[in-house]
C-alpha cells in the first residue's frame, strides 16, 4: 500500500520545489491521487481474501496483482526515466534588412556576438544562424564548435523585417535531443508577420528568447516628402509641381524632373532644415494619362546618407484627343488599325515588339492599346503583367488580336494576358483536337544551380513544366524526366489527373550533378512515346547550350523517331558551344528551336510549345462570322456582306464575356468584358495580310474597330466636374 503512496509523495515534493525533476518525470501529475487511491483499493481487497488459501498462493496472488496494478498506475501516470541534458544548442537569428545599415558598425557587432556565443560553447554543444529580412533562410545549421563555420552568406530580400519568420526559422533549426536557446540579432523594426505569436510558440515548446538590440543611430538625411499636383488639366494649360521635402540642415539639391519614364527638366536649388516646399512650373502635355517623377540628391554628401528616399511621383491626366498605342509583331503591317482608328478620332502611335513599353508608366500616357502577333518569349514577364495591369488597375483599354504568335499559340495561357482576355487560351477544353502524349527532359546538371533573378534557372523551368502539365486535357498523356548522367522520371508517362500535385512533384526536384547526356534523354523520352498509342508524340528538350553531352548519333535518333511519327523541339539556355548542334535536332524533328539568354521567359515558351505541339490552336479555314450577343462594337454593321475570313485561334469564352462574332462550331470571333475597372477584347482572327486581308478593304472593318476602339478606350472626364 505504501508503494501506492510514492508517485503521490514524489509529485508533491516537486511542486513545492523540494526535489528537481532530473532523472525521474512524471507526465500526468494530476492523476497521481487517483492512482494512490485505487492503489488502496486494491490492497484493501487482497486482504479480504479467504484464509483457507494455501500461503505460497496467496503470496503469489498478492505478488502479482499489487505489481499488474502498480505498473498500471505508473503507466497512466506516464513515468519516464532519463538523465539531464548537458548540451546546448544556440541559433543566431540575425537581422539582414535594409534599416541593419542604420546601425553603427553593424557587421562588425554581429561578428562579435558570433565570437561570444562561440567562445562559451562546450565541447558539445551545437551553434547555427538564420539570416532574416523580408523571409527567413538557414545560413549555417548547427554545428559542433570544433566545426568551421559555412563560408556561404545567403541572399534574402531586403525590403522588409520579418522577425516571426525569424523565430519559426529558428525554431525548425533546433534538434530534439539538446537544450536549446534562440539568441535575435536585430533593430527590432519589424514590418510583416506576427512577431508575439511567434514568441508564444517558442515559450510553448520551452525555448527561451534572448535578444540583443542593435541601436540605429541618427543618419543625415536629405528626403522628398511628397511632390503635389492637380490631378487634371488640359493641354498646354500652366501648371505648378509642388516638391515637399525634410533635412537635417539648410543644404544645396539638385533636382531631375522626369514625365513618362523621359528627362525633363534639372536644376539646382537650396532647401531650408525642417520641411521646405520648391515649386515647379510646367506646361501640361498631350492629352492622356502622364506620370512625374521627381529626384533629388544633395550636392553635399554629407548631408544625406539615406538616398533611398530621394524620389516622389505624381499622376496627371490630360483632357483632348483620345491616344491609342497599336502594337504589331510584324513591323507595318498594323496600319489598317492605326487608320481605322484614327478616322475614329484617335491619337494614333505605332510600334513592333521594340515598342512595348518596359512597365506600367509607358502604358499610363495611352486610353487604348492594341496588341497583335507578339510573342510571349519576346517579353520580359514585367511588361506581360504591366499591359493586364493597364486594363485592370489603371482603366485603360485593352484589344488583343490573333495570330500564330498571339493568345494559346503565342505562350499566354496561363500569364497575367490571359486573366484580363476575355477568353480563356486552355487547349484542354478544345473538344475536337487529337491526343497529345507529350514527354519533357529537363536538364538538372550542375549549371542549373545558377540563379536567374530571385529563382535558380532549374527552379524557372520546373515551373515550365508544371505549368504545360496544367495545359494538358483528359485525353492527354505526359511525362516528365529530369536528366544529368541519368535520367530520373520525375512524372511517369500518363494522364495528368491532378495538376497540382503533378506541379508539386515538378518543383521539388533540385539540382544533380554533371551535364546532361543528350542520347541517353532521346533514347528514353523515345522509349516512353513509342508505347503510347495516340495521334501526337512530342519531344521537348531543355538543356544548357553550353553543356550538352554525348550528341553524337543523335541526329539519326531524332530522324528515326520522326519517321514513328515523333516531333522534337529543343530550348537551349545561354549562347553556348552546343547551341548550333542543338539547333540541328530542332530541325531534323521538325519542331521548333527556342535560344533563351533570359531563364525568366521559360514559362511562356514551355506553354508556347505544349499549345502548338497539340495542333489545335489554329483553324485555317475559310468562314464569315455570325452576329452574337449585341454590342457597341458590332452595331449598325451588315456583317453579310463581310468577306472571308480565312482563320482564327481557337480559345473559350469565360462565364462573364459577351460574344459578339462567333465563327465555324460556335468558336469565338470577337468577345469582351469589363475587367477591373478597364475594358478589353479579343479578336480572334487578324485584321492584316494573312487571315483577314478581304476585311482590311471592307468598310465594315474598319466601322468595327472604330467603335470597339471608343467601348474599350479609358473613358474621358465629365465637362461638368473640373
Amino acid at each position: 500500500m505504501v508503494a501506492g503512496w510514492l508517485p503521490l509523495l514524489y509529485v508533491e515534493l516537486v511542486w513545492v520545489r523540494a526535489i528537481a525533476e532530473r532523472h525521474l518525470r512524471i507526465e500526468r501529475p494530476a492523476l497521481a491521487l487517483v492512482a494512490a487511491a485505487a492503489l488502496t483499493v486494491v490492497c484493501l481487497r487482497l486482504g479480504q481474501l479467504s484464509p483457507r488459501m494455501h500461503r505460497t498462493r496467496r503470496w503469489l496472488t498478492e505478488a502479482l496483482l499489487v505489481t499488474a496494478a502498480l505498473a498500471s498506475a505508473l503507466a497512466t501516470l506516464g513515468l519516464e526515466l532519463g538523465r539531464p541534458l548537458d548540451r546546448m544548442t544556440v541559433i543566431l537569428a540575425v537581422d539582414r534588412s535594409r534599416s541593419i545599415d542604420m546601425v553603427s558598425d553593424a557587421e562588425a557587432r554581429l561578428r562579435a556576438e558570433l565570437t561570444v556565443a562561440e567562445r562559451g560553447m562546450g565541447e558539445r554543444d551545437r551553434l547555427g544562424v538564420v539570416a532574416f529580412a523580408a523571409e527567413a533562410r538557414t545560413e549555417d545549421p548547427p554545428r559542433p564548435r570544433t566545426s568551421a563555420p559555412s563560408p556561404q552568406r545567403v541572399e534574402v530580400g531586403r525590403d522588409a523585417t520579418d522577425l516571426a519568420g525569424a523565430i519559426r526559422r529558428a525554431l525548425a533549426e533546433l534538434p530534439s535531443d539538446t537544450a536549446a536557446r534562440v539568441v535575435l540579432l536585430s533593430d527590432g523594426v519589424a514590418t510583416r508577420g506576427d512577431a508575439l505569436q511567434a514568441a508564444a510558440a517558442a515559450v510553448a515548446a520551452g525555448v527561451p528568447i534572448d535578444v540583443v538590440p542593435l541601436d540605429q543611430r541618427t543618419m543625415p538625411d536629405v528626403r522628398v516628402v511628397s511632390l503635389r499636383m492637380p490631378p487634371r488639366a488640359s493641354e498646354n494649360e500652366p501648371l505648378e509641381l509642388r516638391l515637399v521635402t525634410s533635412s537635417g540642415v539648410d543644404t544645396e539639391i539638385e533636382v531631375r524632373v522626369s514625365r513618362d519614364g523621359k528627362p525633363l527638366k534639372k536644376a539646382t536649388a537650396r532647401i531650408q532644415k525642417g520641411e521646405d516646399v520648391l515649386r515647379i512650373k510646367e506646361l501640361a502635355p498631350g492629352p492622356g494619362l502622364h506620370r512625374y517623377d521627381v529626384e533629388i540628391s544633395s550636392l553635399d554628401p554629407r548631408a544625406d546618407e539615406a538616398p533611398e528616399d530621394n524620389a516622389g511621383a505624381a499622376f496627371l491626366r490630360v483632357r483632348g484627343t483620345s491616344s491609342a498605342l497599336v502594337l504589331e509583331g510584324d513591323e507595318g503591317k498594323g496600319a489598317f488599325i492605326a487608320r481605322a482608328l484614327e478616322d475614329a478620332g484617335f491619337r494614333v502611335e505605332q510600334g513592333s515588339t521594340g515598342a512595348v513599353p518596359a512597365d506600367l508608366a509607358g502604358l499610363a500616357a495611352h486610353d487604348l492599346v492594341v496588341f497583335s502577333d507578339i510573342r510571349a518569349s519576346d517579353l520580359a514577364p514585367s511588361q506581360i503583367e504591366a499591359l493586364a495591369s493597364y486594363a485592370r488597375d489603371l482603366g485603360g483599354g485593352l484589344l488583343l488580336l490573333g495570330g500564330d504568335r498571339s493568345l494559346g499559340p503565342g505562350g499566354y495561357a496561363r500569364t497575367a494576358l490571359e486573366e484580363v482576355s476575355p477568353l480563356s487560351f486552355d487547349l484542354k477544353q478544345e473538344r475536337r483536337r487529337a491526343s497529345l502524349a507529350e514527354v519533357i527532359s529537363i536538364d538538372y546538371s550542375g549549371s542549373m544551380g545558377a540563379s536567374a533573378g530571385s529563382h535558380t534557372k532549374l527552379d524557372l523551368a520546373n515551373e515550365a513544366a508544371a505549368r504545360s502539365a496544367s495545359l494538358l486535357g483528359g485525353s492527354d498523356r505526359l511525362g516528365v524526366a529530369h536528366v544529368d548522367t541519368s535520367n530520373a522520371w520525375t512524372v511517369p508517362m500518363g494522364p495528368v489527373t491532378d495538376p497540382a500535385a503533378t506541379a508539386r512533384v515538378i518543383k521539388a526536384v533540385r539540382v544533380g550533378g554533371g551535364g546532361i547526356l543528350v542520347d541517353l534523354a532521346l533514347d528514353e523520352g523515345y522509349k516512353a512515346l513509342d508505347r503510347e498509342r495516340v495521334n501526337l508524340k512530342h519531344f521537348l528538350l531543355f538543356a544548357d547550350g553550353g553543356d550538352a553531352e554525348s550528341m553524337t548519333g543523335c541526329r539519326a535518333k531524332v530522324a528515326s523517331a520522326l519517321a514513328r511519327g515523333i516531333t522534337t523541339s529543343v530550348v537551349a539556355l545561354g549562347r553556348g558551344s552546343d547551341v548550333p548542334e542543338l539547333e540541328v535536332l530542332a530541325k531534323v524533328g521538325q519542331g521548333r528551336f527556342y535560344l533563351v539568354e533570359d531563364a525568366t521567359r521559360l514559362p511562356a515558351i514551355f506553354s508556347q510549345e505544349t499549345i502548338l505541339a497539340s495542333r489545335s490552336a489554329i483553324h485555317e479555314v475559310d468562314f464569315r462570322p455570325s452576329l452574337g450577343a449585341p454590342g457597341a462594337a458590332t452595331r449598325s454593321i451588315d456583317f453579310s456582306s463581310a468577306p472571308a475570313l480565312h482563320g482564327y485561334v481557337v480559345s473559350i469564352p469565360k462565364a462573364r464575356a459577351s460574344v459578339h462574332l462567333t465563327g465555324p462550331e460556335g468558336d469565338p470571333i470577337l468577345a469582351s468584358w469589363s475587367v477591373g475597372v478597364g475594358r478589353s477584347a479579343t479578336f480572334t482572327s487578324d485584321l492584316k495580310d494573312r487571315w483577314g486581308v478581304g476585311w482590311t478593304s471592307w468598310s465594315g472593318a474598319g466601322r468595327m474597330v472604330g467603335q470597339l476602339g471608343r467601348d474599350l478606350a479609358r473613358r474621358g472626364d465629365d465637362p461638368r466636374v473640373r
